[in-house]
């Protein structure tokens, strides 16, 4: 076994520091929002950014780590990941827009109060697992992630009736829980609490980062024309709601909800504090609907080097990655176009009117000047996905069956007596 100090230093080199700063600066900024007054526009730019720079490179581990390298943590982690087909990209707009009209005739007939209730309890679920799947990864990173953990909490329980266990698609879940999984949701189950009690913005802003770096790195567009689509679709989404919806229902829907909803769906920071605190707000979608583009370019930045049959770990920095650095910097131009035109007209701005473009435009112009552009636009993720460690380069392996319908719960996995006697 390693000293102590020896596996903090190794775990820092194995996760490369990039993605350590990060974090790092998503934590300081919240924390130090707490002391002083940070300018908005700084604010907002190091948070947002750092997020998708962060959710993004987590995405290599969870959807292009090698099937014989991986650890079953990791294998649980893949066989959970969200592969998104043209049809979601085409339908997200549409239940987005239902949504939202749901939510403000909710607002507007029941009033505030009794819409947060709801969806203090619909997010604190989803935020729940977001913080301890967070928590269970960083502390697996640290710990040594090969070893074996055989003491479990909990049992495997059958789903009766025939029904439910139809619905569920499969005929037992395995509710075992390691030491450290027990640890992580004891500490999430506290962050929800604590927040549900408090509704502090701190912890708002801890929830839906969580939220959103858990989106990040377990779904997938699938493709470059996927994710094409899906931002084109958002952006007439955003726009419509944002500035249009006034004509028909007399007030812009997308604000009123927004500013209705007290729930980790959006990013809280802090303005000012006298007379009381004031805040600016950056919706999720902002950050996870370009992030997953993103994302996807970097995983392509990856798959177009280790396809050029260079060896070794997929880990950022270990190769170069000019369309997702690109991506980034188009990212903070557009967010720093939206913070602009915002301050100028004193109204709120669908940031999506700008961060599209930027992103999307970006990386077409990069992919046009490398003579790269068949490639971008044919890239797809739906049916391979990079294959590394012990395997030769630029050699693919077909995705799980079930990865796109990995929502629903797993079968219960063999125990570990079990597991050695297979092998």
């Amino acid at each position: 076994r390693h000293a102590p100090h020896k596996k903090m230093l190794g775990w820092v080199r194995e996760r490369s520091s990039r993605l350590a700063w990060a974090g790092l600066l998503i934590v300081s900024t919240q924390v130090a929002s707490m002391f002083v007054v940070v300018p908005v526009a700084a604010n907002v730019l190091v948070t947002a950014s750092s997020i998708v720079y962060l959710g993004a490179g987590r995405s290599l581990k969870v959807l292009l780590e090698a099937p014989s390298s991986e650890s079953a943590t990791r294998k649980k982690r893949r066989e959970e990941s969200i592969m998104l087909s043209s049809g979601d990209a085409m339908r997200f707009p549409v239940l987005g827009s239902i949504f939202l009209v749901g939510a403000y005739a909710l607002i507007a007939v029941f009033g505030r109060r009794a819409i947060n209730v709801v969806l203090t309890c619909y997010f604190a679920g989803f935020g729940a697992f977001a913080i301890e799947s967070a928590l269970e990864f960083e502390v697996l990173e640290w710990l040594d992630e090969g070893q074996p953990w055989p003491y479990r909490f909990g049992r495997v329980v059958r789903l009766r009736p025939a029904l439910a266990a139809r619905v569920a698609g499969c005929e037992s879940l395995d509710l075992r829980l390691t030491s450290v999984q027990a640890a992580c949701w004891l500490a999430s189950l506290a962050m929800i609490a604590w927040y549900s009690v408090t509704k502090h913005w701190l912890l708002n802003n801890a929830i839906a980062t969580c939220l959103c770096v858990s989106g990040l790195e377990s779904v997938s567009v699938g493709s470059f024309a996927n994710a094409a689509l899906l931002l084109s679709g958002l952006f007439v989404y955003d726009v419509y709601w944002v500035f249009f919806s006034t004509r028909v229902f007399g007030d812009s829907v997308m604000v009123s909800v927004a500013k209705g909803i007290d729930g980790p769906i959006k990013l809280l920071f802090l303005r000012t504090t006298h007379p009381k605190p004031e805040f600016s707000m950056l919706g999720l979608g902002d950050l996870v609907v370009p992030g997953l583009f993103v994302a996807l370019l970097l995983r392509f930045d990856a798959r177009r080097t280790h396809n050029d049959g260079s060896q070794g770990p997929v880990h950022l920095g270990t190769f170069p990655a000019t369309y997702f650095h690109t991506a980034i910097l188009a990212y903070l131009a557009g967010l720093a176009a939206t913070l602009a035109v915002m301050y100028y007209a004193d109204a709120p701005q669908p940031a999506l009117l700008y961060l599209v473009p930027a992103v999307l435009g970006a990386s077409l112009l990069v992919a046009a000047a490398r003579n790269h552009l068949r490639d971008l636009l044919s890239y797809s993720e739906e049916k391979t996905h990079l294959a590394t460690g012990g395997d030769p380069p630029g050699v693919g392996h077909p995705l799980p069956d079930d990865l796109a319908t990995s929502a629903a719960p797993q079968a219960a996995p063999a125990d570990d007596d079990d597991r050695k006697k297979a092998d």
